[in-house]
């Protein structure tokens, strides 16, 4: 066996670009299916099978390592195609083994196994430099970068197993840093699904969803703090575009026997749960305080330009003078990069979360978002009132601030947030008599569930049980579970 994989890698590491490319092209058409039937081949020993797959992996890796070495010759598609061999016969080694350590398999430190990947990571962004600068923030272009993101996760969990004596704790942490961030650079909606797909393997096979935080000292809240981060990464996941991607956040972050692929919801619901009931701490109540900021933020531009088109339509009395052109708005708007997440939920299911925690965390960032999200529906009421009072006479939903689709969302976000924050103390009752105000006006049309969230408002008090419980009803969109 020995002497036939030095002889495949010495045509994979061949000089000519002919021969290495139908070497690796030859040697991968045939990897999936042969590293599956020699993990399912209970003929043979566990030994033999473990002993193919290491070797395997070490001709494998000691290849990657001559490749990635020739600097400017490297040749990303023969890169491509060697680290999906890699991925695959160490997922088979992984399997068979169960979680065996494969740096010591391929006699590379886990340290050395971390910077070839990162490096390759780069290749696949497009940047040839192994070491960017910390202002740079690549961008996973393709396959290559998943490849090497799948990778970085076997190697985070050997260094998860292997004691401290083969690198120090900093450099674990700085390892899972690099890995969040390239975790994050893959998520992005634009780019291929198979990149994000690997996103999910990649944090799945990490194992730092799961991770024993007791055996870490110095560095054990930052480790927690990028724990967390992880499971908020795979929540996104899993409003993912694709159903693929979706699946295997879910597979992630959920366990077998919960996890119903066939209902997004279920699925997502579950997930907020389990990350809910992982963490009780001030970090995961600022985490899913941001989350819901994050998703409201646009609406006071939203909200602008749609009392720009109502206040258009209202002024001119000449119908033919009715139409965008008046307005900022674009005839043709831009297309969502991922039309199957719906922000509205992903502000209910975290305001569930926070309603039901047993204390709150109020700490000064969370206390400022609240403050903010507080003062932005105060304006945001003050806009509503105005135009109510002015458009009395045009009781229509067409001319109704509430039942526009584009500031729906945000608004009734803000206002729902408004009262968790209000339930929480922090101060608020400039907000409550604009909404007993506005509930107050005559002929105002408004959306039912913004009428609501209104009605709630108006008598929110703190740590009062009537409040919470009138607030988790306003989150129409999460189900019983």
């Amino acid at each position: 066996l020995e002497a036939k994989l030095g002889v495949i890698q010495h045509l994979i590491c061949s000089n000519s670009y002919d021969v290495m490319l139908h070497a690796v092209k030859s040697f991968k058409k045939k990897i999936c299916d042969e590293v599956d039937k020699l993990v399912q081949n209970e003929s043979a020993t566990l030994k033999s099978r473990l002993n193919v797959l290491g070797k395997v992996s070490k001709m494998l890796f000691y290849s990657l390592f001559i490749l990635m070495d020739r600097e400017e010759a490297s040749h990303p598609p023969t890169l491509r195609r060697i680290s999906r061999c890699i991925v695959e016969t160490v997922s088979g080694y992984k399997k068979l083994s169960n979680g065996g350590i494969i740096s010591n398999v391929c006699n590379f430190s886990a340290l050395e196994l971390f910077q070839l990947v990162t490096k390759m990571f780069y290749l696949g962004c497009g940047d040839k430099a192994s070491i960017v600068a910390e202002a740079h923030k690549p961008k996973a272009n393709n396959i290559l970068a998943g490849n090497a993101i799948e990778l970085m996760g076997f190697v985070i969990a050997d260094m998860c197993k292997l004691c401290h004596d083969d690198f120090t704790e900093h450099e674990f942490l700085q390892c899972i840093s690099t890995f969040a961030n390239f975790i994050n650079s893959a998520m992005v909606p634009d780019i291929s699904w198979k990149v994000r797909h690997s996103a999910a393997l990649g944090v799945k096979e990490s194992g730092l969803l799961s991770v024993c935080l007791n055996r870490y000292k110095t560095y054990k809240f930052e480790i927690e703090t990028y724990k967390m981060r992880f499971h908020f990464q795979m929540l996104q996941l899993l409003q993912d575009g694709d159903e693929d991607v979706r699946k295997a956040a879910a597979t992630a972050l959920l366990p077998s026997t919960t996890h119903n692929p066939t209902s997004a919801l279920r699925t997502l619901v579950l997930g907020y749960e389990e990350v809910s009931c992982g963490f009780a701490n001030e970090q995961l109540f600022e985490l899913f305080v941001q989350q819901i900021w994050s998703q409201c933020e646009s609406v006071e531009d939203d909200f602008l330009l749609a009392m720009t088109e109502i206040e258009n339509t209202v002024q001119n009395t000449d119908l033919s003078n009715i139409l965008n052109l008046g307005t900022t708005r674009k005839i043709f708007e831009e297309e969502e990069l991922n039309n199957f997440e719906e922000s509205l939920l992903i502000i209910h299911l975290s305001i569930e979360k926070l309603a039901k925690c047993s204390m709150d965390y109020l700490s000064a960032e969370v206390t400022r978002m609240f403050s903010t999200m507080i003062s932005t529906c105060k304006k945001l009421l003050f806009q509503l009132k105005d135009i109510l009072s002015r458009l009395d006479k045009v009781c229509d939903i067409a001319h109704n601030l509430t039942w526009n689709n584009k500031t729906f969302k945000g608004f009734h976000g803000v206002l729902t947030a408004s009262i968790l924050a209000i339930y929480f103390g922090v101060e608020g009752q400039d907000l409550i008599d604009e909404a007993f105000d506005i509930l107050k006006m005559e002929n105002t049309m408004l959306h039912p569930c913004i009428y609501e969230a209104l009605n709630v408002l108006s008598v929110a008090s703190q740590y009062d049980n009537a409040t919470r419980k009138e607030l988790l009803r306003c989150c129409f969109l999460v189900p019983p579970l």
